[in-house]
């Protein structure tokens, strides 16, 4: 999923559109998020449930962002939410690293259903022991006889709509 998500120069996880002027955002567009969800599907790689929980997500922050609900959203700006603010949904961290240096710390499965918890290990002098807190979830279901994510923390729905004004 990681290399997935790298390669992927031209998905856009939160595809926003500006307004007449080009200073704020107003919403988020349909049509590149329609592609999203199509591409998303093609790779094999996720579940329904993780496409559907984006699907949902997209629609409601545009639905928010239309609203007002975050406030003014100026172009240049972080989100005013925490999807994709500062960091990639993807493995919510600020750098491209080696997939490879992913660490398994926690992992069951029971039956369909897997569940893990992941870490990077040693790169670029930074490791799991220097920054313990850095922990991100991840689940998987079996479909098809084929596993496929179901969840990745950095795409948690209830998480990713939160505004700066709801706190931790």
């Amino acid at each position: 999923m990681l290399v997935w998500s790298s390669s992927q120069q031209d998905f856009e996880p939160l595809p926003a559109v500006p307004d007449d002027t080009g200073t704020r955002f107003v919403g988020l567009d349909a049509n590149r998020h329609r592609q999203n969800v199509y591409r998303l599907r093609q790779t094999g790689i996720f579940a329904e449930q993780f496409i559907a929980n984006y699907d949902r997500l997209i629609t409601n922050l545009d639905q928010m962002l239309r609203r007002g609900d975050f406030g003014e959203w100026f172009v240049g700006d972080l989100p005013p939410f925490d999807f994709a603010s500062d960091h990639d949904p993807w493995c919510q961290c600020q750098d491209h690293l080696d997939p490879s240096a992913l660490e398994i710390i926690e992992l069951s499965i029971e039956g369909s259903v897997a569940a893990a918890t992941w870490t990077w290990g040693q790169q670029g002098g930074a490791s799991r022991d220097q920054d313990p807190g850095f922990k991100r979830s991840i689940r998987a279901v079996r479909e098809d006889r084929v596993w496929r994510i179901s969840y990745l923390s950095g795409f948690d729905f209830d998480l990713a709509t939160k505004g700066p004004d709801d706190g931790d």
